[in-house]
């Protein structure tokens, strides 16, 4: 078997490419849909947080709010 170069660069070219930027704005929407951590959700609420995180909780429906 013959070791081609110009396969090898044309290879090398396509895999150092940059990612198309419709991936890159597919992993922005992604990452800003994740939710939020309960423990930290109500951080500086301080003792507001006993009544409001056990409230939060009953009242969100599933896959909404902070997640355990």
């Amino acid at each position: 078997m013959k070791f081609d170069e110009e396969v090898v660069r044309r290879t090398s070219d396509v895999m150092s490419a940059e990612p198309d930027p419709g991936h890159k704005r597919f992993r922005e929407k992604f990452d800003s849909g994740k939710r939020g951590d309960c423990l930290t959700a109500f951080q500086g609420m301080g003792v507001l947080a006993l009544l409001a995180m056990p409230i939060a909780t009953l009242i969100d429906k599933k896959d909404h709010g902070c997640k355990w």
